[in-house]
């Protein structure tokens, strides 16, 4: 017989699975706010929900979540690529680490079975970028001085760069128009929050990255309301939208002609020391390295070195290139196609599960995966950490439901 489970015991797993909803909720503030803060709120949770016990109950089912396996075969090939990596011990170690944020995926995905817990994770997310715009219009009308992060380079870097935030300030632009669209209550404030984001994006935000992830999601929106006819309308809209942005923001328009301006230089100099001009020389140097290893690359951790070793120190970079700003490239460059493909396996998996999902967050997780697709040509995403952290934080937030759904077909 069983020993019964006595009141003290069954009470302090009650509060550890409430707390684990909490600090679950709550990294949603955290991520686009602070590192520390998301390693707090991280760790509380996972600790919280070790305490709650259940363990059977809760991880078994995920075994089902051909989301979280995804994750779970990506992390092991990293392991493996660890084993014939050409880098030293802490290159490897290194590798490891930023891309076992994987494991998080089906590890935070009990705290993220219920509803209400999912509105009120997606509610904090939407407050932490409110917070940043509101001190980013102070910041820009001389009212405050407010960074903490140091290296900011427009009034919008107030928690984190401009690559950053302006790709979370992008995806919240779309929540907002989302549900100014399918929401009645509170449809005027929705409006209203999704033109201040979509200002401070547009005018204050120097982030390139963030207006290319904005026009990306506009199409989405434009498609989810409208199939095809929704299509055809953002080819139409957008352009003319951004056209006149481009004419009205001194931002915009700036970086706008910067691109334009480097992909020419680097067309007469493949040494363009520019923004966009690195960019190229890193996807080129990276397709040499990928070539000459393409299956199962140079193992974990290994882009840096084996970059180094190949191509030296380039200006501006005097500790040596850490990624190509490119995930698909860092990702290929360590784990060739095998590991390409397995990461665009996750990714297809996350599309192909979609049907599964409410209605409520079914949009919201289009979105997730367009921009992180998007965003991952232009920088490394999943290896940055605060990128890298919202994605299997949304990943564990929006797809956690198909798994209590399968329990619940079992039972």
């Amino acid at each position: 017989m069983h020993e019964k489970t006595s009141p003290l015991i069954i009470q302090i797993q009650n509060k550890a699975e409430l707390t684990s909803k909490i600090s679950f909720a709550a990294l949603g503030f955290a991520i686009p706010i602070s590192v520390a803060a998301t390693s707090i709120c991280l760790t509380i949770t996972i600790i919280s929900l070790i305490l709650a016990g259940n363990w059977r109950a809760k991880y078994k089912p995920i075994l089902t979540n051909k989301v979280a396996i995804s994750a779970i075969i990506l992390f092991f090939a990293f392991i493996i690529g660890s084993i014939y990596s050409s880098a030293t011990l802490p290159y490897i170690i290194k590798g490891l680490h930023k891309y076992d944020k994987l494991l998080l995926i089906p590890l935070l995905m009990p705290a993220a079975a219920e509803k209400k817990w999912q509105k009120i994770a997606i509610y904090a997310f939407l407050g932490a970028i409110i917070i940043n715009i509101f001190l980013a219009y102070t910041n820009a009308l001389h009212l405050t001085n407010i960074y903490f992060f140091n290296k900011h380079s427009s009034p919008m870097d107030v928690f984190r760069g401009h690559i950053d935030m302006s790709f979370f300030i992008a995806i919240a632009a779309y929540i907002f128009a989302h549900r100014t669209l399918t929401k009645t209550n509170y449809r005027w404030t929705n409006c209203i929050l999704f033109l201040l984001t979509t200002y401070a994006l547009l005018f204050l935000n120097t982030g390139r990255t963030g207006y290319l992830v904005f026009a990306v999601l506009i199409c989405i929106l434009f498609w989810q309301q409208l199939r095809w006819k929704g299509v055809l309308t953002a080819i139409i809209v957008l352009p003319l939208f951004l056209t006149t942005v481009y004419f009205s923001s001194d931002t915009f328009r700036t970086g706008t002609n910067a691109v334009i301006n480097n992909v020419i230089a680097y067309q007469y100099d493949q040494q363009s020391h520019t923004s966009i001009g690195f960019r190229m020389l890193f996807m080129h140097n990276s397709l040499i390295l990928i070539k000459k290893h393409p299956v199962i690359g140079y193992g974990t951790g290994s882009f840096k070195p084996e970059f180094m070793k190949q191509f030296g120190i380039l200006p501006g970079f005097p500790k040596g290139l850490v990624t190509p700003h490119n995930e698909y490239l860092l990702i290929t460059t360590q784990l060739g196609i095998i590991g390409l493909i397995l990461y665009l396996c996750l990714l297809l998996t996350q599309i192909a599960t979609l049907p599964k999902l409410d209605q409520d967050i079914k949009p919201i997780a289009q979105a997730v995966v367009a921009a992180f697709i998007v965003g991952a040509f232009c920088n490394s995403m999943f290896y940055t950490t605060a990128t890298g952290h919202f994605f299997v934080y949304f990943t564990a937030l929006l797809w956690a439901p198909i798994t209590k759904k399968h329990e619940q077909t079992n039972r």
